[in-house]
């Protein structure tokens, strides 16, 4: 699958809801871990309406484990 700006926004947002609505459940040990991370991604709309994700590099990467959950 490629993970495009097209794809990526709908994916996302299904997946971060059911994160943060707690029926999406991980493994102890990586939980909190992954909610950091989708919480280092910012939504972005620009101002054609276009909606995007913006996100920091740190330790983790870029938002590695938010794109890995997303495409699982």
């Amino acid at each position: 699958m490629q993970f495009t700006g097209t794809n990526k926004t709908p994916l996302y947002e299904a997946v971060r809801a059911r994160v943060f609505d707690h029926t999406l459940l991980f493994n102890s040990d990586f939980k909190d871990k992954i909610i950091q991370d989708f919480n280092n991604v910012k939504r972005i709309v620009t101002e054609d309406g276009k909606v995007k994700f913006s996100s920091g590099r740190d330790s983790n990467g870029h938002s590695d484990m938010t794109s890995s959950v997303t495409l699982a």
